[in-house]
């Protein structure tokens, strides 16, 4: 069972050109203790107007996920 929860959350925008916000998702990061030293991390990324877009958001995050995993190894 979980001793503690700690939840982030945080709107996501790109930025047209002219630096207009285009349209917004909100990522949210959930941290679970899962005791022992273990902590579990729950990612979030809602709601997209297109596939392609999570889609393409998805592999993104999944690359930066694998990169943190490379990085907290060395």
């Amino acid at each position: 069972m979980s001793a503690s929860i700690s939840e982030l959350g945080q709107p996501h925008a790109w930025q047209d050109e002219s630096g207009n916000a285009e349209h917004e998702t909100v990522v949210t990061i959930t941290l679970t203790d899962l005791g022992r030293g273990r902590t579990q991390l729950t990612f979030h990324q809602a709601f997209f107007l297109f596939e392609a877009s999570r889609y393409g958001h998805a592999e993104g995050w999944k690359e930066t996920l694998d990169n943190r995993e490379r990085y907290l190894a060395a």
